[in-house]
This record gives C-alpha cells, sequence and structure tokens, in this order.
C-alpha cells in the first residue's frame, strides 16, 4: 500500500465519499444525515440543546418540544400497558386519553 500525505489522503476521501453520495437514494441519504445530526446533537448539554433549538428556530419550539415528551406516553409505556392489562387494548386508549386531557 502506498504511503499518502494528509493531503492527498483527504483528496482520496474526498472522492470516494463523493462517490458513495452519488450511489445514494434520497432515503439513504436522509437517515445518514438524520444519524449525524442525532449523535452530534446527543453531544450537547441540555443548555446548549435549548441555545441550538431557539437560535435556528424559535424560542417556543424548545419548550414545545419538551412537552411533547413529558407529556405524551411513549411506545414504550403503551407497551407496557398493554403487557400489565393483559392485552387489553382499550384500557390502554383510556390511559393515553387521560394523559393527553391532563396535558391540556
Amino acid at each position: 500500500m502506498k504511503d499518502l500525505t494528509s493531503l492527498q489522503r483527504a483528496e482520496l476521501i474526498e472522492q470516494y465519499v463523493e462517490l458513495v453520495v452519488d450511489n445514494m437514494d434520497i432515503k439513504t441519504m436522509m437517515q445518514h444525515i438524520t444519524d449525524d445530526l442525532t449523535d452530534y446533537y446527543s453531544d450537547y448539554s441540555d443548555d446548549e440543546l435549548k441555545d441550538q433549538i431557539e437560535m435556528t428556530h424559535d424560542e417556543e419550539l424548545y419548550d414545545e418540544l419538551v412537552d411533547n415528551v413529558t407529556n405524551d406516553e411513549s411506545a414504550e409505556e403503551v407497551a407496557h400497558c398493554i403487557v400489565d392489562t393483559n392485552g387489553d387494548y382499550a384500557e390502554c386508549v383510556d390511559r393515553m386519553v387521560e394523559s393527553m386531557e391532563e396535558a391540556k
């Protein structure tokens, strides 16, 4: 294997990335972007994340997103409900409706 200079290596990577991207469909591209941004924002502190959201969108979005994740039953909670009630989906729907009404 040839030893490359840092400049040559950077150029090789750039050319390879172009080939990879050219061969991606939009769904695959979106998944890569989503994964990369998720990893990137996961390294932020809570304050940094709040600042980022407010800076790039609006000041109300952060609070709205916090409400979404703290007031709604998650898929995991619904799954537990189904197990806890031996598959009584009606009971789980009732719980979800109650939690949504309480959030109002």
